[in-house]
Order: C-alpha cells, then structure tokens, then sequence
C-alpha cells in the first residue's frame, strides 16, 4: 500500500490530521542546520483524537516488524525507523 493511502486511511479512521515533515537521513547521518529528520506531524481537535492515531501508527509499525522479521530473520532488525 501506497504511503499516502495508509496516511489516507488513518486521517479517514483517527480524524487526526497527520502529515510527513523532514528528510530522510541514514543511520548516522545528521541533518543540516535548519534541516530535520523526517517525522509525522499529528494534530488533532483533542489529545484522545492524536493518542488514537498515535497508537494505531504505533500498532501499524509492530506489526509491520513483526512481519519482516519473520520473512527476512535478522535482516529486519537493521530497519531505519524508530518509535519515540
């Protein structure tokens, strides 16, 4: 599935809105003065609506670990997102 189709049906599903920001860096990499790493940006008309989609991106990405790990072994812990 297409990254905006995912971000598509979890707008539609959370009613938060939830926006990419930032570039993508590899690991070790640092973003240039006045750059970021890419992250989302999720806002929302309560806190309950931006921990609902919070915790469904959360849920989303460990499956989607899950998943890897079991198709590619130790090849998937090498991955290049993080949840904070």
């Amino acid at each position: 599935m297409r990254e905006q189709d995912t971000i598509s049906q979890l707008t539609e599903y959370t009613k938060a809105a939830i926006t990419t920001r930032g570039l993508y860096y590899p690991p070790g990499k640092q973003p240039k003065e006045g750059e970021r790493k890419l992250h989302l940006l999720i806002e929302g008309t309560s806190m309950a609506v931006v921990d609902k989609a919070v915790n469904e991106i959360k849920r989303l990405l460990t499956e989607a670990t899950a998943a890897a790990m079991e198709r590619g072994g130790d090849r998937a812990l090498s991955g290049r997102y993080s949840v904070v």
